[in-house]
């Protein structure tokens, strides 16, 4: 789970492309928001690897909570 997140979080970070003390604290709630649904999306599945959901799984799950 742990690492779903951190993963999602880093990701995120890294499509904005900027550096983190330039990233505001709206884009950072966005980011955590992201990384809690990779998070969510992990722990519904056994395993490690094949936990690990896709950007269209995380995707998915963000735009059901909108």
């Amino acid at each position: 789970m742990g690492d779903a997140f951190w993963g999602a979080f880093l990701y995120s970070v890294g499509e904005l492309g900027r550096a983190i003390d330039k990233i505001g604290l709206e884009e950072l709630r966005e980011i955590a928001r992201f990384a809690n649904a990779a998070a969510a999306l992990c722990v519904t599945i056994r395993g490690s690897i094949p936990a690990m959901p896709s950007l269209h799984e995380i995707e998915g799950l963000l735009m059901k909570r909108e």
